[in-house]
């Protein structure tokens, strides 16, 4: 049933993740089809609520994508292809299991209990200097900080817009395999900024509220990856963090 909060979540985030970045006409024409099967099935008394209230409040990921400069893939929209999970629904960029290309991986998965996790898999990537010589491993800030915040401003939206959820939220990043990882910034800067990360993960926490995450979702991505974007000597590039800091990353 659509009523129950993670089923419209999980139609919300289809929807967003289809029609996202589309031009707006496309957007808008999809939605009025969507609404108008709602308003039938209301009719005929299949459903009580209104799932598709949440879908034009949710286009932030194209918009953000686009203040962005599309600086970063992959992204959220990548993840468009849902999967059904023991514990809800999952949005994925992958057509099959034994076909998952770990450079352009993602995955969104919304909980029944109103948890959201994304997993990438370009956290870091190799880069050759040059031909012939051995691949560096390079963490990429804008992939983290851009991930990082389209997710968090997802759940918020549909906190408000879906569950009516107004309370706390525990949430973090998780970043392994980066013993010896420098930021790709350092690439088109003469390696004269950034840092090799010092330890094998990066993990850090948060609590934030619904207000937070819709009204100040850059504070919530500073909190949990400002100390990351410092130990990478790219904090000056960076912080203090806002979506016009994705814009700086160099192409």
């Amino acid at each position: 049933m659509l009523d129950t909060p993670a089923a419209a979540a999980a139609l919300v985030a289809w929807f967003t993740s289809r029609w996202g970045e589309r031009a707006p006409a496309t957007f808008d024409r999809n939605l009025d089809t969507l609404r108008s099967a709602i308003g039938y099935w209301r009719e005929q008394d299949w459903l009580a609520g209104d799932p598709s209230r949440a879908t034009g409040a949710c286009r932030w990921v194209g918009v953000d994508q686009d203040r962005a400069g599309n600086t970063w893939a992959p992204t959220l929209q990548d993840a468009s292809r849902a999967q059904r999970r023991a514990d809800g629904a999952a949005f994925v960029s992958y057509y099959a299991p034994d076909r998952i290309s770990e450079h352009s991986l993602v995955k969104l998965v919304l909980r029944e209990d109103g948890g959201v996790a994304l997993t990438c898999g370009r956290g870091t990537d190799a880069y050759s200097t040059h031909a012939g010589s051995d691949p560096e491993r390079t963490l990429i800030p804008v992939v983290v900080l851009g991930l990082t915040h389209s997710v968090l401003t997802m759940a918020g939206r549909m906190a408000q817009q879906v569950s009516g959820y107004q309370g706390q939220w525990a949430v973090g990043v998780l970043l392994d395999n980066l013993k010896g990882a420098s930021p790709y910034d350092g690439r088109f800067t003469w390696g004269d900024m950034g840092y090799p990360y010092s330890r094998p993960e990066y993990e850090q926490l948060a609590t934030t509220d619904t207000e937070e995450l819709i009204e100040n979702c850059a504070a919530v991505v500073e909190r949990l990856l400002g100390k990351l974007m410092r130990s990478l000597g790219v904090d000056s590039r960076y912080l203090p963090y806002s979506t016009d800091s994705l814009r700086k990353s160099p192409r």
